[in-house]
């Protein structure tokens, strides 16, 4: 995900964009959530600035991402001995032509 700033000559416009690649395999940009305008991101910034804080908040929104898609891989040696009780499950099947 990225941060997007959209500029007018009044105000701008923070949104979070996310690429995404559709099954015919054209790529575009979604836009996740809308941060809002400059004076809603100050208020919800605190203290800090505006665009350093956008920019944390797409960080933690990248590290959730990560973290919830993260894939274990767990591999096992053919002449490792299971212990007794312990189970595996593997999922096969069989092809009849």
């Amino acid at each position: 995900m990225k941060l997007t700033v959209s500029k007018s000559k009044n105000s701008a416009s923070f949104y979070v964009q996310k690429t995404i690649r559709k099954p015919n395999g054209n790529v575009t940009t979604i836009t996740v959530e809308k941060l809002g305008n400059l004076t809603e991101v100050t208020a919800k910034a605190g203290g800090t600035d505006h665009y350093v804080w956008a920019q944390e908040y797409v960080n933690e929104l990248n590290r959730r991402e990560y973290e919830q898609n993260k894939e274990v891989i767990v591999s096992d040696s053919p002449s490792k001995l299971l212990k007794k009780g312990e189970q595996k499950l593997f999922n096969c099947a069989y092809l009849f032509l």
